[in-house]
């Protein structure tokens, strides 16, 4: 069935402007009666605020509250986001700071999806990553985010959050918990991008 012309746009001009993938797959689902399912999306957002912790060879207790969001597609992924390190063991009411900065994907390692509750995704992603302290030099870690989905009854049998290994004389870094403390969320969502 053809669509009617208006201001020289026909369906074919609206799906290529629409864009290929999961945009254009919804726009012909509504226009043209199309079925769309979880195997025609082809990417995952993630997003995630939480702290995880690690203890030194004297003892002391580290936190690490770190948080990013990115996009996972087939065989690649972009991310970015912010941490800080704090001496969680120090007395003082105030932890001092031992660093903080960004950090980047590098590059994705594994994607391993477990299943889908509405917009929600389960899985677990593996990155590396380079870590960029506000005062030194870039250095790379591995990242592990894990998301479930207890309503859903999703579970990845690891805990909620994110593992970080610099391979340095800390860490790693692994979630706090039960219950854990921050929050993780993959979605499959067509989410706004600048």
């Amino acid at each position: 069935r053809k669509m009617k012309k208006e201001s020289g746009l026909n369906r074919r001009g609206f799906l290529k402007i629409a864009g290929a993938g999961p945009l254009s797959l919804a726009a012909s689902s509504v226009l043209g009666g199309l079925a769309v399912g979880a195997a025609a999306r082809s990417y995952t957002n993630f997003h995630f605020l939480a702290i995880s912790q690690a203890i030194d060879d004297t003892g002391g207790v580290h936190n690490l509250l770190m948080g990013g969001h990115g996009i996972i597609t087939p065989g690649n992924v972009v991310g970015n986001g912010s941490f800080q390190h704090q001496l969680a063991s120090d007395p003082a009411p105030i932890k001092p700071i031992l660093g903080e900065g960004s950090w980047k994907v590098k590059r994705l390692v594994n994607w391993n999806e477990i299943g889908t509750y509405g917009i929600g995704v389960a899985g677990v992603l593996n990155l590396e990553v380079n870590l960029v302290p506000e005062n030194g030099s870039s250095f790379p870690a591995s990242l592990e985010v894990v998301c479930n989905i207890p309503p859903g009854g999703l579970f990845t049998g690891k805990p909620e959050g994110y593992v970080l290994d610099t391979g340095g004389p800390i860490g790693p870094f692994n979630p706090l918990g039960p219950p854990p403390l921050g929050i993780t969320w993959f979605t499959n969502a067509i989410e706004p991008r600048d």
